[in-house]
This record gives C-alpha cells, structure tokens and sequence, in this order.
C-alpha cells in the first residue's frame, strides 16, 4: 500500500522541480524528525519534570511544518494533520495520564513515518540534478534527526516496533555514516570549513549518549545541540553555498 501511494505522489509531481521545492520536501522530513523526537522527549511517561523548551520545540516543527505543507503535495497533508491531532490530545492530559502517552505517541511515530515517507518519494523522484554537495548536506541534516529520534525511541521502551526498529549494529553504522559526512563536509564547503567543524565537534560531544542505551532516559540536551546543527545544514543548503 506504502509503495502504491507512493508511486502515486511520484505520477502528482512536476515533471522537473525547482530547487526551492526540493528544499521543501527536505524540510518536510527534517522538521518531521524534530518534532517527533521533542514530542517523544517533552511525553516521557518517566520525566518527573516538565521542561518547557521540548513542548516549545515541538509547536515551532508543527508551524513550519504547517507551512511547507501549505505549497507542497496534498498527500503529505493527512499524515500531518494526524500528528497535529495527536499532539493535541497529549496535550490535553495530565500527567497523571501518561501512562496513556506510549498508545499516542506510537500513532504519532506511525504518522510521521507516513509523512517522511511521502516526502522521500517526492524528492528522490526530483533529486538527481540537485548539487552533490547540497544533497550531503541535506543528508547529513536527515542522518542526525533520524539517530536522534530512534535514539529516544530505544530509550523509552514502549513504542512497540518503534522502540527496537534500530539495533546496536545499526546505531553503529549510521554513526559511523554521519561521521564520514562530517569528514568530507569541510572540503565541499571550504568557506564554511570552521563552522562544519565545529558542528561536528558538537555531534562528537553528544553521541556516547545516542548509541548508549539508557532506558527511560531522555535526550533533551542531546535535541537542543542536534537540532541546531540540522538547522546551519539546512541553511547552509538554502544558501546555494557549493
């Protein structure tokens, strides 16, 4: 069924897409992640605190994601409406409910994975004349969303399928993957050599914690430097810098 929908949202597309639409579909998936991974965090049936800046987070992901959807393909929109939905009744119960947040939470995984999906489709279909370096870069956004997500997801232990989608094996490889990356960043982009370098300092710093297992531990501070680096990346591919 997954695959018929998207072949369908293939057959929808503009026969050649411009790059600011590429770029749409990319932040589609990025901002997906983000607000995936923040809901996951600020929804941890196990916080005996609530921090803000996750909840923030997740409505700052939602807006942008409001707004790429607005220009972009309609089958993208269901998916996100169902998030948007499911956000909202998280919302709406106390924390003496949480026990009630695994159910939820996996319907919102179940649905951000729908819509990442539909945006692949939309940009592998448009993506081959694309600049190599921009695609790295959005890669390399994409790569760091997606360990933090299934790295949260390891951590809560009740998501179902979503919990145990990655093994240790796998953490292991797409680290490896985004370090490579980082590696051949600073030559692509050699006027942005110092700040690629950096951010890849920061992933450093973060990743003994995204490939530990550490059950109901969340990763708030591991989130708030993660999502920076997505955003210079995704900036940085915006810029046309090549």
């Amino acid at each position: 069924m997954r695959s018929l929908a998207a072949l369908l949202l293939c057959l929808c597309l503009p026969a050649h897409a411009t790059d600011a639409e590429l770029q749409r579909y990319h932040a589609l998936r990025s901002n997906g992640y983000l607000l995936a991974a923040n809901a996951l965090i600020h929804f941890n049936p196990e916080n005996r605190t609530d921090d803000p800046r996750n909840l923030r987070a997740c409505h700052e992901a939602l807006e942008r994601l409001q707004a790429l959807a607005a220009g972009g393909p309609e089958s993208i929109r269901p998916a996100l409406a169902r998030m948007q939905a499911t956000l909202a009744v998280l919302q709406r119960l106390p924390r003496e409910e949480s026990p009630r947040y695994p159910a939820l939470l996996i319907d919102l995984l179940d649905s951000q994975r729908q819509l990442d999906a539909n945006a692949l489709a939309a940009y592998t279909a448009a993506a081959a004349n694309l600049p190599a370096t921009v695609r790295l870069l959005h890669r390399q956004s994409l790569a760091l969303g997606e360990l933090l997500l299934h790295a949260q997801a390891r951590n809560a232990r009740t998501l179902g399928d979503h919990s145990v989608n990655w093994s240790a094996e796998t953490f292991v490889a797409k680290d490896a993957r985004i370090e490579a990356d980082f590696a051949a960043l600073p030559s692509a982009l050699p006027d942005s050599a110092e700040q690629l370098n950096k951010h890849w300092r920061t992933y450093r710093f973060t990743r003994p914690r995204l490939l530990a297992s550490e059950p109901g531990r969340t990763l708030g501070g591991e989130e708030r430097y993660l999502s920076k680096i997505m955003r210079e990346l995704d900036r940085l591919a915006v810029s046309g810098k090549r």
